[in-house]
């Protein structure tokens, strides 16, 4: 079963006037620091095409499993005092780079509706819920974690490898040390922040997912090479095939 972290820094219930104001909107994070690696197979060739994901951890140390939830739809909630058009958007963290639309310049009555999603094609990470209601703009955040490799590995990477096998991940796109606000069952409200320990998760199909743990240093590039392995069975995610683990150290 697919198993999703879902974590907002506000509630998904995002209450509209139609006055003229602009909230809580994300701006575009970058920063010079970067995850560069080369992927390369057992001879030492480069390998193009190679999905990269990560699974990210939760300062202080939470149960993964025990926060994960069976969440195949994600359901956005807004109230409108007054008729008005609205546009419901999902972006990237980072770059704003737009995702998908879920409602297009839709004209709604005033009371509460909500829009609906798949996350199934969503790897892990950080997006930013961008809600326009008349002139009102607010933004949320929402992140995705997909504890299970061989479910992460059938999401849409966050980059591939090029024809010589290097790829490139700003900090700022993995978004460590942001603060998540999670709710228990109880409804009480505590705060997560996103750790600067990974798993870089590296695949492509007929070879073996390569999942590398790496402790993160904010203000230091990281450059390493990674070595996938050829699988025997190339059709890993719908056998549930185990991945290997580790890296190959530092590139120059």
């Amino acid at each position: 079963m697919r198993r999703y972290l879902l974590l907002l820094t506000f509630t998904c219930l995002i209450y509209f006037g139609c006055s003229e104001n602009t909230v809580g909107v994300i701006g575009t994070v970058s920063t010079t620091f970067a995850l560069s690696g080369r992927v390369v197979d057992p001879q030492g060739a480069p390998i193009e095409g190679v999905g990269v994901h990560y699974i990210y951890y939760l300062d202080p140390v939470a149960s993964v499993h025990a926060l994960a939830k069976s969440m195949p739809t994600v359901s956005i909630e807004f109230c409108m005092t007054e008729q008005a058009d609205v546009t419901l958007s999902l972006l990237e963290y980072g770059s704003r780079e737009h995702i998908m639309t879920l409602v297009d310049n839709e004209l709604f009555d005033e009371g509460c509706h909500s829009a609906q999603f798949s996350g199934d094609s969503l790897t892990n990470g950080l997006y930013i819920i961008h809600l326009s209601i008349g002139n009102s703009l607010r933004e949320r955040l929402l992140a995705f974690l997909v504890t299970e490799v061989d479910q992460l590995v059938l999401t849409k990477p966050l980059t591939t490898t090029t024809s010589q096998g290097k790829f490139s991940l700003q900090y700022s796109s993995l978004g460590i040390g942001v603060i998540l606000t999670n709710t228990d069952f109880n409804g009480h409200e505590y705060n997560l922040a996103i750790s600067t320990t990974i798993d870089l998760v590296l695949y492509k199909e007929g070879y073996r997912p390569l999942v590398t743990r790496m402790t993160i240093n904010p203000l230091q590039s990281e450059n390493r090479i990674f070595r996938l392995e050829h699988d025997e069975i190339p059709d890993f995610p719908a056998r549930g095939r185990s991945a290997s683990v580790g890296g190959l150290g530092s590139s120059s």
